[in-house]
C-alpha cells in the first residue's frame, strides 16, 4: 500500500529530474548553437 505523500514525493522528485534534463540539454544546444554560428 502506498500512502498518499509517497506518491506526492515521487512525483515531485519525477518533475525535478524531468526540468534539470531538460535546462541541461538546453544548455547543451545553446552551446552547441554558439558554437556553429
Amino acid at each position: 500500500m502506498i500512502g498518499k505523500d509517497d506518491a506526492d514525493i515521487k512525483r515531485k522528485t519525477w518533475l525535478c529530474v524531468f526540468i534539470c534534463c531538460g535546462v541541461f540539454w538546453l544548455a547543451v544546444a545553446a552551446v552547441i548553437y554558439w558554437l556553429f554560428i
